[in-house]
Formats: structure tokens, C-alpha cells, sequence
């Protein structure tokens, strides 16, 4: 069965002519699409996302209550038939490539978009019962974290500062003077996307917020020029690091480890000292429900 997608004579399938995927697993690649070593016979797994709702029923009244909604784990799964001559030597690579032990990456291109999404084996079988029949490989591989992601990471710098001292010196002197310390991130995916956030220059306690939502991160620390100050909100992964020494306990009581929203998130950086002078940059990568 094939995920639903597109509509067909009364059926909504995925047109698996337009899909070419890439396994990734440390610096081993097998493409499977059309042109591709392997064609593609059949997927599962990535046109939505499935959701888990937890509810408790009312007690003294009708109806329920949700009281918690996620996304579940994605599971994939897909065959594929081998195209070349060499069918014998191309099974046992296989084998050794889809390894239980070995996580990897997978990258789905269909019709042009091109998504990331990480994964474990589950299950994978390869048959070729004689040289005569097609060598075909099954897998179901086990995505922990759902969510596709952009391919490359998105970046956006918050300069503080601008302008500066003109060489000779001459009259009128053009001295350094603040920037703007706000800036408007567009989260274009489907839902919130946590960040990395890189803080450099002089900053005393330099505190992030989401000024849309509230939610600041503030840490109690002083950066000097060659600092580097590096926090992840992401679930799982939260960091907090001054020049790669974990500073994580300097964490200011109330912070939240936020994500970007889908649509506007409006970041502002402030510090302890109107003379700082830091620069911010803000890495993320926007999150999908499907491909």
C-alpha cells in the first residue's frame, strides 16, 4: 500500500515516478528513484505525520478533555528493485549497509522538494532466490524524531552594532553607534522548530526574547571580545556552552529553552550594558509534518 497523496481515478496515492530518495549512513549512499541504482517500488510513510492525543473523561460531566496532543514516531517503509548486472556482489552491500547498529539520513525528493529526515533500521530484507529474478530490498525504517526538515540549515545574523572609527582620523569623527537589536525570523514549516543561538563580542547577561510570545532565555554571564556563547533549545539537546565549557548552571531563573513558531517570531537581544557591542546569529532548520 502506498501513502495517500494525490488524486487518481477516485484513489489518492503518492506518484512514486517523481520520488527519489537518498540513504545516507556515515559516507555510504544508495539512491533509489528513476536513473538511480535501485528503483522505486513502493513507500509508506511520508506524505503525514500520524498524532497521539491523550484524554481523561469527565467526572461529573459529559464529554472529556484532551489534556496532551503530540506527534508520533514516523515509521517509513519502502522496496526497492536493484537495475544492474551485478546482483550477487550488490545484495551483500546492501546487507552490510542497511546495519541495525548504524543510524542514518534519508533524503526525499518529490517532484522537486527535497526534505531530511533521520532514522534507525527496524526491519530490512534483501531476497535474490536465483541470478534469474530481480534483487528487490525491503526496509521499515524508525524515525524517533517525525518531523522532515529543510536540508540546510537557515541562518540569520543580528548585528548590534554599526558604523565605527574612520582611518585617518579626520573631522567629522564617525564613532560606532547601536543597531537595531531586533530582528524577524519567518518560520516557513508546519510546526514550531527549536534554534541555536551563537552570541559573540562583549555582552554582560545577554538575554534572547520572543518578544510575540514572552519566552526569554538570560544568561548570567559576561562575554569579552573573542567570546563565543553558544545555546540549543532543541528538545533532548538543550546546551548552554561559553567558548565549548558547559555554563548550562548560569541560566537565569524564569528562561525558556523556546522554539521559533510557525509564521512570525520577533528576537530581541539585550545585555546588562548599553556598550556591548555583541552580534547574534540564529540557526535553525524548519520542520515538516510530511514530503
Amino acid at each position: 500500500m502506498q501513502d495517500k497523496l494525490k488524486m487518481s481515478g477516485g484513489t489518492y496515492l503518492l506518484d512514486i515516478n517523481y520520488i527519489n530518495l537518498k540513504f545516507e549512513v556515515g559516507d555510504k549512499i544508495i539512491e533509489v528513484g528513476k536513473g538511480k541504482p535501485y528503483r522505486l517500488l513502493a513507500i509508506e510513510g511520508i506524505s503525514s505525520a500520524e498524532y497521539d492525543l491523550s484524554i481523561r473523561q469527565n467526572i461529573s460531566a459529559d464529554g472529556s478533555k484532551i489534556t496532551r496532543k503530540s506527534v508520533k514516531s514516523r515509521p517509513v517503509f519502502i522496496v526497492a528493485e536493484y537495475v544492474g548486472m551485478n546482483k550477487k556482489a550488490e545484495r551483500d552491500n546492501i546487507v552490510r549497509y542497511f546495519n541495525l547498529h548504524e543510524s542514518g539520513k534519508l533524503t526525499v525528493n518529490n517532484n522537486g522538494i527535497s526534505r531530511l529526515l533521520n532514522f534507525d533500521i527496524e526491519k530490512f530484507n534483501a531476497s535474490l532466490e536465483n541470478m534469474y529474478l530481480p534483487l528487490k530490498f525491503k526496509v521499515d525504517i524508525y524515525c524517533s524524531q517525525p518531523y522532515f526538515t529543510d536540508i540546510s540549515i537557515s541562518s540569520e545574523e543580528m548585528v548590534t552594532w554599526i558604523g565605527g572609527l574612520t582611518f585617518p582620523l579626520s573631522l567629522p569623527t564617525q564613532f560606532a553607534m547601536a543597531g537595531e537589536k531586533i530582528i524577524n525570523i519567518i518560520n516557513n514549516g508546519d510546526v514550531a522548530t527549536p534554534i541555536t543561538l551563537e552570541i559573540s563580542g562583549t555582552a554582560t547577561n545577554p538575554k534572547i526574547t520572543n518578544t510575540l510570545t514572552g519566552e526569554y532565555i538570560k544568561v548570567n554571564r559576561t562575554l569579552v571580545d573573542g567570546d563565543t556563547l553558544i545555546i540549543t533549545t532543541e528538545f533532548g539537546n538543550k546546551r548552554v556552552e561559553q567558548n565549548g565549557i558547559n555554563v548550562f548552571n548560569y541560566i537565569d531563573l524564569g528562561s525558556t529553552f523556546f522554539s521559533l513558531n510557525e509564521g512570525d517570531n520577533v528576537i530581541e537581544l539585550t545585555t546588562d550594558d548599553i556598550n556591548d557591542n555583541a552580534t547574534i546569529r540564529i540557526n535553525y532548520k524548519n520542520r515538516y509534518l510530511g514530503v
